[in-house]
């Protein structure tokens, strides 16, 4: 259900207003190739596994907020975006030490058989600690405000960037009416960029 599109000239946002808002930012999410960022304060499952995905093409950095409280769906689409790091992370230093084991047996040296094993330990168990932190790991970020609440909602790619009331659940975009507005001007991409590394580090 649809209230209407209109366009402002060729660089200004183009404004939507209706229950159709997963028209743009799926596609948004994914056409995605390079970085994306998305600051919304409520996460489903839905969006947190097309999250998980987008970030086999490019690095894909999150904010939202904290799930201490709040309603199933958000706590469930936290623990997906957190075990995606940290299935890969985990799977990455095994991979690595295990091919230096495999070379150690070849050559025949235990000592370095012992060297290698005990770095591998020291590696694994830092990687499980990163990875319990609200950072994932690999090209999934993920930063969860605890001490104040983010209400914004904000989506930006290398070419395009959406901001407005939808927030990334599927009602949210789906069903919702809600209000977008999509921007394909370089200059005010980048504005809202730097403002989300201002967010990011904050």
């Amino acid at each position: 259900m649809a209230f209407g599109l209109h366009v402002s000239g060729n660089s200004a946002p183009m404004g939507y207003s209706g229950s159709d808002s997963y028209k743009f930012i799926d596609r948004l999410i994914k056409r995605h190739s390079g970085t994306l960022r998305i600051v919304s304060p409520y996460i489903g499952p839905y969006y947190a596994k097309m999250l998980v995905s987008a970030a086999m093409k490019g690095s894909v950095y999150v904010i939202t907020s904290s799930s201490t409280g709040q309603s199933e769906s958000q706590q469930t689409a936290i623990r997906i975006l957190q075990r995606a790091g940290k299935r890969n992370v985990s799977k990455k230093v095994i991979a690595y030490f295990a091919l230096l084991l495999v070379i150690s047996f070849a050559i025949g040296s235990y000592a370095i058989i012992a060297l290698i094993a005990l770095l591998f330990i020291i590696a694994l168990y830092v990687e499980l600690r990163r990875s319990k932190h609200p950072k994932s790991a690999s090209n999934l970020f993920l930063k969860i405000a605890t001490k104040r609440f983010v209400h914004e909602k904000l989506y930006i790619s290398n070419l395009e960037a959406i901001t407005g009331s939808a927030n990334l659940t599927y009602n949210g975009t789906h069903k919702n009416i809600e209000h977008i507005e999509v921007v394909k001007d370089d200059y005010r991409i980048k504005v809202l960029s730097d403002h989300f590394s201002k967010l990011w580090s904050d």
